[in-house]
């Protein structure tokens, strides 16, 4: 594998020179004037490596390939790959087995701001591969998650919850897996029966409360955010979060406090890496409106039916996202469907009915929170956050987006492109521009390029489909003013 001229590996991975077969390649770097504009933003790989069982530090960066890394808001977990082309036998050599520690570190050029930093991904497995009969090398890949998933793999919980919040029983449960501070939502809910964990383990277990928290009409959620969050708390001392427990209002917040990235969906004319404009390279639209799927799910028209075992009762409770008495809890007030639309419109009393749920909900039940409370905003936020998306390619090195950040996205009109063909500044493309959820993030990483392919979606629209009533009289006599 060529190796860019400003990494000198004096101990490349293929070679062995100690007397016992072990040794670290040392990584330097020459001056950083010299370093390319690579794709992505210019940025330097300053440490890819791995501690073997026996302590050893030793480098990746004359064998690795390429890194990919996954972050995504419906899971509690980040994952990866790093693929590996070995001709010095480093299985066989280093003994890896699993359970080898990586550390993976980008810094900017010049200034030297990290822009990455994470030292606990957990080899778990290596990848099938084919051996070369002549080199006796090979192509493989190191799969890895991080520490705090692997130490919750490995536990079961078994413990009661009782009265004490739900915020502090969420903290027990992450101290199970992680010693990491955790950024963390109150919901103001209070055990008051208790909350039995049988074994679960301890993610699940956060899971669980996530579920419970939605009884205050807010979709809350648990997951690994790949850049951490660090800080100081009042006292001085230091903060650093991967976790993050709360709802998606409070992201949504935090975005009008911290700001929203804009994203450009325009080509590069001169190409120049451009540090404060952010641009699409590919934009995908996803498979989206599957209706049949969606009204299987019981997203659009639901009945949860709580039946009452002590009392001999039972309460009905009709919900779904045609429901005109549901907001879209979303970045706009207008639905994804008009009120016309056949899948929006359902007669009870003829049983059109796609969505039925029987819950036993009673005081008089262990249940740490009725579900009757919260099923209804975990249903309806967990569907409706993955009802409309689109996937895009940007520059990895020249932002901090990641998973559960909000962006403003502009696509230019291929409506009005057609229609006006020389115009050079169209206007954009209201159907899918517009604010998104950043709902996951693959990261791909390689020597001279780091490319993020983002998951943006949302369960709202910035146009009213119920005002979109155009004639074919309009449409000859559009002109987009």
């Amino acid at each position: 594998m060529a190796l860019p001229e400003y990494y000198n590996l004096s101990n490349p991975f293929g070679r062995m020179e100690d007397d016992i077969g072990f040794e670290s390649a040392n990584l330097s770097l020459k001056k950083t004037d010299v370093v390319r504009k690579n794709i992505g933003g210019t940025f330097i790989v300053n440490e890819i490596s791995i501690i073997t069982r026996q302590g050893l530090r030793i480098s990746l960066l004359d064998a690795f390939e390429s890194i990919d890394i996954d972050e995504n808001v419906f899971s509690s977990s980040v994952i990866g790959s790093i693929i590996l082309t070995d001709v010095g036998g480093g299985i066989e050599k280093f003994q890896l087995q699993g359970g080898e520690r990586l550390i993976i570190k980008l810094s900017k050029p010049i200034t030297n701001d990290i822009l990455l930093w994470r030292e606990d991904f957990i080899v778990n497995k290596i990848g099938a591969h084919t051996i070369n009969m002549e080199t006796i090398g090979a192509r493989y890949a190191l799969y890895f998650s991080s520490r705090s998933f692997v130490n919750s793999m490995k536990k079961n919980l078994f413990k009661s919850y009782k009265n004490i919040s739900l915020a502090s029983a969420v903290e027990s449960m992450f101290g199970e897996m992680s010693k990491n501070d955790l950024i963390l939502e109150d919901p103001r809910i209070t055990l008051t029966t208790p909350f039995i964990s049988t074994g679960l383990m301890p993610h699940k277990a956060i899971e669980a409360m996530a579920q419970r928290a939605c009884s205050n009409s807010k979709f809350y959620l648990f997951f690994e955010r790949f850049f951490p969050i660090i800080g100081t708390y009042a006292d001085g001392k230091a903060f650093a979060a991967t976790h993050f427990f709360g709802s998606y209002d409070k992201l949504v917040e935090d975005s009008t406090t911290y700001g929203v990235h804009d994203i450009f969906f325009d080509p590069n004319q001169d190409a120049k890496i451009e540090p404060n404009y952010i641009r699409a390279a590919r934009l995908t639209k996803k498979d989206n409106f599957n209706h049949l799927e969606l009204m299987l799910f019981g997203h659009y028209n639901t009945t949860i039916t709580s039946l009452d075992p002590i009392k001999r009762n039972h309460t009905v409770n009709n919900v779904g996202y045609s429901k005109d008495s549901n907001s879209t809890k979303d970045f706009y007030s207008n639905k994804l469907l008009d009120k016309n639309n056949i899948f929006s419109t359902y007669n009870n009393n003829e049983n059109e009915i796609q969505g039925r749920k029987l819950i036993f909900s009673s005081p008089y039940l262990n249940d740490t929170v009725q579900r009757s409370n919260w099923l209804q905003t975990n249903i309806f936020g967990s569907l409706s956050k993955n009802m409309f998306k689109i996937e895009i390619d940007i520059q990895g090195a020249t932002n901090n987006i990641g998973a559960g950040h909000i962006v403003n996205f502009i696509t230019p009109s291929g409506l009005e492109k057609k229609l006006l063909p020389g115009k050079s500044n169209p206007l954009s493309d209201e159907y899918h521009s517009g604010r998104y959820f950043v709902s996951g993030v693959k990261h791909s990483i390689t020597l001279t390029t780091y490319i993020k392919k983002l998951e943006l979606s949302r369960g709202s629209i910035p146009m009213d489909f119920n005002k979109n009533d155009l004639t074919e009289k309009d449409l000859s006599e559009l002109q987009y003013l």
